[in-house]
């Protein structure tokens, strides 16, 4: 096949790429924005709110060469009558009843675990109708599978194209490390983590090819399965927000850290270190932490009250701005693969960080030449401590992380390669 083919390329997904707030949008976004000059993309995603339609409608505003199909599952909002003062009564009473009994029927721990096998239910049908109306009306030559929730599309998408999955997380890798950082049974944990470690595979066997977000996946998937094609291929970040000149000699005066509530990761990653880790840190150095996302008000007011000097910023405008003179930290607990986009982009911006070793995993940079790797609480206090009172060794960190993304994380190279893969399947 010709190297300059326009290929037709449907993307099936469960968001918006926009705003850039969160990892997923980011990796999703590098690689549409900058091919969307070279190939036919099509976004097709379910909307199950008006934020949504929000979002698509800013995006497709500014990719007028991208088609945006939105599965509406909005539920118009019912007007409801007028009760009198005793049916408003009884209702509120059989709300508090049937409350009670779900309470009893099945405790809090247990939906949690049950929780985990909803990633491979069935589409509705509405959904699945959707999809195929769009399968039918355009012949696309790779249909691109991304999530595990979208796994089980396998047996409805059609024979002609190439079907593509993209691991952006492993959800078995969540929930063993979920297991191990709420100390669930260990039998327990075994089977939930295996139960869907099968599930995962099985699935992603039928694909004709894989994309993993780093190359430690990439060798998994070649070890455990037997039919797709594995492709190790990484997102980058923004040509717009490397920085041309960066400051690899500033002194830190803050703390920076990244991430939204919604996702469990970012919750878990923060509670654990203010709870062992901030309280010296700001006693000893007085920085304080700034918290980037969105997040709700009651876990604003329980965060600030587990150790002085927190500060929740939201989404900010300028997030190169608040990145000067800090240090991005990374306490992530639960993995899953894939790459953490918050650390490429502290790197990009001559950022000095302190991560796990699940934050850390799968970018192509070493402890103490790229980025800091702190498993406990202690070693993560004195490796914050080290990039604030050794300025040398600060700088050199920064200056290594940065040549790191400008050879192998920028948006054009990661995206050249992720095109050279999408001709290599084709052309099989």
């Amino acid at each position: 096949m010709a190297e300059n083919k326009r290929l037709s390329i449907l993307i099936i997904t469960e968001f918006i790429p926009y705003p850039l707030d969160r990892g997923g949008k980011i990796c999703v976004f590098n690689f549409l924005d900058f091919l969307r000059s070279t190939h036919h993309f099509t976004l097709f995603v379910p909307c199950y709110n008006h934020t949504t339609k929000e979002e698509a409608k800013q995006l497709q505003e500014i990719w007028p060469d991208v088609t945006i199909e939105l599965v509406d599952f909005v539920t118009p909002k019912k007007v409801k009558p007028e009760l009198g003062f005793f049916p408003r009564v009884l209702h509120f009473i059989k709300r508090r009843v049937d409350g009670l009994i779900g309470k009893m029927s099945v405790d809090k721990s247990d939906r949690s675990k049950l929780d985990f096998s909803i990633p491979f239910r069935p589409h509705s049908q509405a959904f699945l109708n959707a999809l195929q109306k769009v399968c039918l009306d355009t012949d696309f030559d790779i249909i691109h599978v991304q999530l595990a929730r979208n796994l089980n599309l396998i047996s409805a998408l059609p024979q002609k194209p190439k079907k593509i999955f993209e691991q952006i997380e492993s959800q078995f890798d969540v929930i063993k490390d979920y297991a191990r950082t709420k100390n669930l049974e260990k039998g327990y944990a075994n089977y939930l983590v295996k139960n869907s470690e099968t599930l995962e595979n099985g699935y992603i066997n039928l694909y004709d090819a894989v994309f993993t977000l780093n190359e430690i996946d990439a060798a998994y998937f070649n070890k455990n399965l037997t039919n797709p094609i594995i492709f190790s291929s990484p997102f980058g970040v923004l040509n717009k927000d490397v920085l041309i000149d960066p400051p690899f000699s500033s002194t830190p005066n803050k703390l920076i850290f990244l991430g939204v509530e919604s996702h469990h990761p970012n919750p878990d990653a923060l509670e654990w270190y203010l709870k062992n880790i901030h309280k010296n840190i700001y006693e000893k150095h007085k920085l304080v932490v700034h918290v980037i996302g969105t997040w709700s008000d009651k876990s604003k007011e329980y965060f600030t009250k587990l150790c002085p000097g927190v500060k929740f910023e939201g989404v900010v405008e300028n997030y190169s701005e608040i990145l000067k003179q800090s240090i991005m930290i990374v306490p992530i607990r639960i993995g899953g693969g894939g790459l953490r986009s918050k650390i490429l982009y502290a790197m990009a911006n001559a950022v000095p960080v302190v991560t796990t070793s699940i934050g850390a995993f799968g970018i192509t940079g070493n402890d103490n030449e790229h980025f800091c790797i702190a498993d406990s609480d202690v070693a993560f206090f004195e490796a914050i401590s080290n990039l604030i009172t050794d300025k040398k060794n600060t700088e050199r960190l920064c200056r290594n992380a940065f040549a790191l993304i400008s050879e192998k994380y920028t948006q054009t190279k990661t995206s050249e390669l992720r095109n050279k893969y999408y001709m290599e399947i084709v052309s099989k």
